[in-house]
Protein backbone atom coordinates (compact mmCIF):
# COMPACT_ATOMS: atom_id res chain seq x y z
CA UNK A 1 0.00 0.00 0.00
CA UNK A 2 1.47 3.29 -0.86
CA UNK A 3 1.25 5.60 2.12
CA UNK A 4 0.30 9.54 1.01
CA UNK A 5 3.20 11.58 1.30
CA UNK A 6 1.64 14.01 4.13
CA UNK A 7 2.07 10.64 6.56
CA UNK A 8 5.75 10.08 5.54
CA UNK A 9 7.29 12.16 8.72
CA UNK A 10 5.81 10.34 11.25
CA UNK A 11 5.49 6.37 12.07
CA UNK A 12 2.97 7.15 14.67
CA UNK A 13 0.67 8.71 11.95
CA UNK A 14 1.25 6.16 9.46
CA UNK A 15 0.32 3.21 11.65
CA UNK A 16 -2.57 5.02 12.59
CA UNK A 17 -3.63 5.51 9.20
CA UNK A 18 -2.82 1.77 8.01
CA UNK A 19 -4.72 0.87 11.28
CA UNK A 20 -7.50 2.70 10.22
CA UNK A 21 -7.63 1.49 6.52
CA UNK A 22 -7.80 -1.92 7.54
CA UNK A 23 -10.44 -0.84 10.08
CA UNK A 24 -12.64 0.36 7.19
CA UNK A 25 -11.93 -2.99 4.77
CA UNK A 26 -12.93 -4.96 7.95
CA UNK A 27 -16.16 -3.15 8.18
CA UNK A 28 -16.89 -3.10 4.60
CA UNK A 29 -16.47 -6.91 4.82
CA UNK A 30 -18.61 -7.46 7.46
CA UNK A 31 -21.51 -5.47 6.67
CA UNK A 32 -21.45 -6.61 3.00
CA UNK A 33 -21.61 -10.43 4.22
CA UNK A 34 -25.20 -9.72 6.43
CA UNK A 35 -26.99 -10.26 2.27
CA UNK A 36 -25.36 -13.28 2.06
CA UNK A 37 -26.94 -16.72 2.75
CA UNK A 38 -30.31 -14.35 3.07
CA UNK A 39 -32.40 -16.33 0.80
CA UNK A 40 -35.62 -17.93 2.67
CA UNK A 41 -37.39 -21.43 2.19
CA UNK A 42 -40.83 -20.84 1.56
CA UNK A 43 -43.56 -23.55 1.47
CA UNK A 44 -46.50 -23.79 -1.00
CA UNK A 45 -49.97 -24.46 0.72
CA UNK A 46 -51.84 -23.84 -2.34
CA UNK A 47 -54.17 -21.59 -0.50
CA UNK A 48 -54.70 -19.07 -3.15
CA UNK A 49 -57.38 -18.01 -5.18
CA UNK A 50 -55.23 -19.35 -8.03
CA UNK A 51 -52.31 -21.79 -9.10
CA UNK A 52 -49.84 -18.89 -9.88
CA UNK A 53 -46.37 -17.94 -7.71
CA UNK A 54 -47.05 -14.99 -7.34
CA UNK A 55 -49.82 -15.11 -4.91
CA UNK A 56 -48.94 -15.37 -1.65
CA UNK A 57 -52.22 -17.01 -0.34
CA UNK A 58 -50.49 -20.19 -2.03
CA UNK A 59 -47.06 -19.97 0.29
CA UNK A 60 -47.26 -20.01 3.88
CA UNK A 61 -45.41 -16.88 4.75
CA UNK A 62 -45.04 -15.09 1.60
CA UNK A 63 -44.68 -15.33 -2.38
CA UNK A 64 -40.80 -16.20 -3.29
CA UNK A 65 -38.24 -14.29 -4.79
CA UNK A 66 -35.90 -15.21 -6.92
CA UNK A 67 -32.96 -17.20 -4.85
CA UNK A 68 -35.25 -19.08 -2.49
CA UNK A 69 -35.92 -22.25 -1.60
CA UNK A 70 -38.96 -24.22 -2.26
CA UNK A 71 -40.91 -26.80 -0.63
CA UNK A 72 -44.03 -27.66 -2.34
CA UNK A 73 -46.26 -29.92 0.15
CA UNK A 74 -50.00 -31.05 0.66
CA UNK A 75 -52.30 -31.66 -2.14
CA UNK A 76 -53.90 -28.12 -2.79
CA UNK A 77 -53.49 -26.99 -6.24
CA UNK A 78 -50.67 -29.91 -7.27
CA UNK A 79 -50.57 -28.49 -10.76
CA UNK A 80 -49.24 -25.07 -9.99
CA UNK A 81 -47.79 -22.00 -12.66
CA UNK A 82 -44.38 -20.33 -12.13
CA UNK A 83 -45.39 -16.59 -13.24
CA UNK A 84 -42.78 -15.37 -11.59
CA UNK A 85 -39.24 -16.49 -11.02
CA UNK A 86 -36.36 -17.30 -13.13
CA UNK A 87 -33.79 -18.78 -10.12
CA UNK A 88 -34.34 -20.73 -7.03
CA UNK A 89 -31.91 -21.72 -4.55
CA UNK A 90 -33.24 -25.48 -4.27
CA UNK A 91 -36.57 -27.29 -5.03
CA UNK A 92 -38.15 -29.99 -3.35
CA UNK A 93 -41.46 -32.14 -2.48
CA UNK A 94 -42.59 -33.29 0.72
CA UNK A 95 -45.06 -35.84 -1.39
CA UNK A 96 -45.99 -36.41 -4.65
CA UNK A 97 -48.51 -35.30 -7.39
CA UNK A 98 -47.14 -32.04 -8.71
CA UNK A 99 -47.08 -30.78 -11.70
CA UNK A 100 -44.64 -27.25 -12.22
CA UNK A 101 -45.45 -25.58 -15.29
CA UNK A 102 -44.40 -21.67 -16.34
CA UNK A 103 -40.90 -20.06 -16.71
CA UNK A 104 -37.72 -21.92 -16.97
CA UNK A 105 -35.71 -21.93 -13.74
CA UNK A 106 -31.90 -21.81 -12.87
CA UNK A 107 -30.88 -23.71 -9.62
Amino acid sequence: MKIPSFLRCSAQLRDFYVRNRLKGWTSALAFGAVGIGSAATITWNGSGGDNNWSTAGNWVTAAPVNGDALVFTGATQPSNFNNSLTSVGAVSFANGGFSISGNALTL
